[in-house]
């Protein structure tokens, strides 16, 4: 049978399933299975075990499609198969490409960069999960012309060379999600039934996988977010529906329909209302109490987090039985916000965790490994080696670095002879002079043993290099360098630090760099171990690889603020949701379907009979239906601000929420600052500021010895040096050079730096 729990956002879907799931555990029916995206698995396992009990263990699991294919894979065969993740389709890719691009029209000649490797590679996937293959495409391509016909010949070719490389370097050129579709109906997996929820449309290859479910007479529930009436925001979840429905038709399994209204009393009526009503416009205003929601326009991002950090506090000193667990801050846009959102955060003295994935790049380990192979292919060149030792994952102090680095732009020096020959450093740190004093002889000694203790497993490593003729040469290569330098003790003292300096997701995300790097090399020696390559190609390489990899975590702390995109947040059930950011060019974002074809183009491949995973429609209405059920699934607060300007607009879920609910939107200058009061650190910083009421205010409120101290610092005069402060800061001799006096006479104040 297959079961649909229909209803909208907060109708109590999620807690049917549980209660469903909870009945049958009790009646130890085993083999049950919770499917969901990826992003929910980790809340849903712990919403799981709290309805059904530490028995659910032998019953129940959350899966996700990945992590289903692992289950099925262990009874069907395939587990230890090779299936490479992003970065090592990007290897793929790039050996494909290498192969046909003579042959191609529009992309023979373009960029190899990662960023565009990953245009194609998306582009591919989403033409494979859509099941269209080369004789689809080409077909396609005959039928149009110009850029989209070229485009379509090249995309076709791309695929049909990529598949074999796959096959030949791996021996399968099937994904994850293909496998499993070609074999769940082998598997008892999921036998006592399957449950379906998250979901709000599903890729061609896993209707496929439901196909195959419902083909092996599997039992299927699935909640989705739609009420029976035609609605933008229910546009994908209608076509999910349907299209499921004529699965289960060609299949001959009976379907049942659950329709669910909300049952949880709602703390906030006015929310409920505005979810529901949200893209209704002939509503009519609300009649009630409406101080849940709350609409503000502030003069820039840094004021809307402190805004945000502000009313978390004040919420919940005023309501004891929340916690910092039941606020989420979302923004459309979280990238540019999040950076600032952990900055305010921490003044605030409030505990956070990003429910983003962070990209490898991004982090020092990545220079660490690229600039050593760049020292050695370079010639041991002073950038390189700084941005090596600057990483802060190799075992020197910053003082120490900063004298050694001083003495290499005093000397010059560069090249594997001078860091590694046997003779110690002999040049006089102060540079050309005729004394040498006791500290100069000290300071030479330490230099050149700190020379000595960072060159040592370069040197080992330059040596392997050059011994090396494959990929698998090199890795092995690498895997010494890294165990020479001891990375793995260095990554786990840094997540130490990040951790007890508040830092949750930064800390949890260098905890598990190590176990990343080490998956990625032996991803590299499985995909490309026989190939023959020279240094230059194998940094080229890795760096591609590791370019493909994202670092996702799950929460540290249980009492800590989620903080995330609005898209990746959806399905989560906060008591208080403040949305920041929601300019009319963020909610809903128009940024289109991304990939190498253009909305024009979509459409073009959608006449010609080839549906696409997204278009432009699709995609706004994905995004409605992420406001809608963000809106919907809130209980105590809604918060929602949006930064002011010229160029910048109110969205539309602020305008529906001021004619809905009558309100107004508060201007910062309202505020008078009060944002700033609501913690130690910010309340002190206003006092500084020394302007204004609120600044008075605010001086009354903190240590006043501290405060009058700091700002007598503010009003002291520069005054002159005293000729003591003179010597003791640049000598009692001045060393000229005939650069340093061409600095002089061109500008004074370079001299001196």
């Amino acid at each position: 049978m297959l079961k649909f729990i229909l209803g909208g956002a907060g109708s109590g879907k999620t807690g049917y399933i549980l209660s469903e799931i909870k009945a049958r555990v009790e009646a130890k029916t085993p083999g049950l299975v919770l499917l969901t995206p990826e992003q929910y698995s980790h809340r849903l396992e712990r919403q799981l075990a709290a309805v059904c009990g530490p028995s659910v263990s032998l019953y129940a699991e959350v899966l996700s499609f990945t992590r289903l294919y692992s289950r099925v894979a262990t009874q069907t065969g395939g587990l230890s198969d090779v299936i490479p993740d992003k970065g090592g389709k990007l290897l793929l890719l790039n050996l494909a490409l290498d192969q046909i691009s003579s042959k191609l029209r529009y992309y023979g000649v373009r960029s190899r960069r990662a960023e565009f490797l990953s245009l194609i590679l998306d582009t591919a996937e989403e033409l494979l999960s859509a099941n269209l293959g080369y004789d689809d495409l080409l077909s396609a391509s005959e039928m149009t012309f110009g850029t989209v016909s070229d485009k379509l010949y090249d995309m076709a070719l791309i695929i049909e060379a990529y598949n074999a490389v796959l096959s030949s370097r791996l021996g399968d050129s099937r994904d994850r999600i293909k496998r499993l579709a070609d074999s769940i109906h082998l598997s008892s997996v999921g036998s006592g039934g399957i449950y379906i929820d998250g979901f709000t449309d599903f890729t061609a290859c896993e209707y496929e996988v439901i196909d195959g479910l419902l083909k092996r007479g599997t039992d299927i529930t699935i909640a989705l977010t739609y009420i029976d009436k035609e609605a933008e925001h229910f546009r994908l979840t209608e076509g999910t529906f349907h299209e499921l429905s004529r699965l289960a038709g060609r299949r001959a399994v009976p379907v049942e329909v659950i329709n669910l209204r909300p049952e949880r009393p709602y703390n906030a009526p006015s929310i409920q209302y505005l979810a529901e009503q949200l893209f209704d416009y002939s509503a009519p205003a609300f009649k009630g109490k409406t101080e849940a929601v709350e609409l503000y326009r502030m003069s820039s991002p840094l004021r809307e987090c402190r805004l945000a950090a502000a009313r978390i506090l004040e919420i919940l000193r005023s309501d004891e039985t929340l916690c910092f667990s039941d606020f989420i801050v979302a923004a459309p846009d979280y990238n540019a916000y999040s950076a600032t959102l952990e900055s305010v955060f921490h003044d605030y003295g409030i505990p956070m965790y990003s429910g983003e994935k962070s990209g490898l790049a991004e982090k020092s380990l990545i220079a660490f490994v690229l600039e050593a192979l760049e020292i050695i292919n370079s010639g041991w060149l002073y950038k390189n080696m700084f941005r090596y030792l600057k990483t802060g994952l190799v075992s020197i102090n910053p003082d120490d670095r900063d004298l050694l680095e001083n003495y290499c732009l005093t000397w010059d020096i560069r090249g594997e002879a001078l860091w590694t020959r046997q003779e110690p450093w002999d040049m006089n740190p102060r540079g050309y002079v005729q004394e040498w004093t006791l500290d100069d002889t000290r300071q030479v000694s330490k230099l050149d043993s700190l020379r000595r203790a960072i060159a040592s497993p370069l040197q080992s490593l330059s040596a392997a290099l050059k011994r090396s003729a494959t990929a698998r040469d090199y890795i092995y290569a690498l895997w010494r360098f890294l165990e020479d330098s001891s990375l793995e003790a260095a990554l786990s003292e840094k997540s130490k630090r990040l951790f007890d300096a508040g830092l949750i997701t930064e800390a949890e995300e260098y905890s598990r760099l190590w176990d990343i790097l080490i998956s990625c090399l032996e991803q590299f020696h499985e995909v490309l171990g026989s190939l023959p390559m020279e240094t230059e190609e194998f940094i080229r390489m890795l760096e591609l690889l590791l370019s493909g990899q994202d670092i996702g975590t799950i929460p540290a702390a249980l009492d800590c603020v989620l903080t995330g995109s609005l898209n990746r947040l959806k399905g989560s059930r906060p008591k208080c949701l403040i949305i920041l950011g929601a300019d009319d060019a963020s909610l809903p974002s128009l940024s289109g379907s991304g990939g190498l074809f253009s909305e024009d183009e979509r459409r073009t491949l959608f006449d010609l009979g080839l549906k696409l995973g997204s278009d432009r429609d699709e995609s706004i209405y994905r995004e409605l239906h992420s406001i809608y059920q963000s809106v919907g699934s809130v209980d105590k607060k809604l918060i929602v601000t949006y930064t002011g300007g010229e160029n910048r607009r109110p969205s539309l879920l602020i305008n529906r929420a001021r004619v809905l609910l009558g309100l107004k939107v508060i201007d910062e200058n309202e505020l008078n600052c009060s944002y700033m009061t609501a913690a130690a650190n910010p309340c002190f910083s206003l006092a500084l500021s020394g302007s204004g009421e609120a600044a008075l205010a605010a001086a009354e409120c903190v240590d006043k010895a501290e405060l009058s101290r700091l700002l007598s610092l503010t009003k002291l005069d520069r005054g002159s040096l005293s000729p003591e402060a003179v010597r003791l800061i640049y000598g009692s001799k001045f060393n000229l050079t005939a650069t340093r006096t061409e600095n002089f006479n061109s500008c004074r104040f370079m001299y001196f730096m």
